[in-house]
């Protein structure tokens, strides 16, 4: 019963992920009017939208780059921030999708059989079934 729960438990937290496109460009420019904000730019490099906001912390006296990178359909895919050249991710959606789906399928592989696994991934959305079949078949 505890992994149908836990199962359930991540299984939400991806699909809330995956529904969520997160900071929105509009709303982070809205921080230029902020006196610790220096500089707010954005560029369209292939299939993606790049956008680099500039702050000081005041407390450590000390710039801080963060960059924001997106699909063209608005969601966010990764945050990175820069701090005297040294990059840091603070956020990925393909490595948290690919963890809670690596989750999902390791507690159920001991449980399920290949044919329960299959019913239960064609109830999945069509995003989601090749992820989790990738990573069945990956760690099987």
């Amino acid at each position: 019963m505890l992994t149908k729960s836990l199962v359930n438990q991540k299984l939400e937290r991806l699909i809330n992920i995956m529904l969520t496109d997160g900071v929105q460009p509009g709303d982070l420019s809205n921080n230029i009017f902020f006196d610790s904000y220096k500089q707010i730019s954005y560029v369209k490099k292939d299939d993606t939208i790049i956008g680099e906001i500039v702050f000081t912390e005041e407390e450590k006296n000390v710039d801080i780059k963060m960059r924001y990178i997106y699909t063209l359909d608005k969601k966010i895919i990764r945050i990175e921030e820069e701090i005297d050249n040294n990059i840091t991710l603070q956020w990925d959606r393909n490595i948290i999708e690919t963890e809670l789906v690596t989750d999902i399928v390791e507690l159920l592989k001991g449980k399920y059989t290949e044919a329960q696994m299959k019913k239960f991934v064609s109830t999945l959305p069509e995003y989601l079934k090749e992820k989790v079949k990738n990573s069945y078949y990956a760690v099987a």
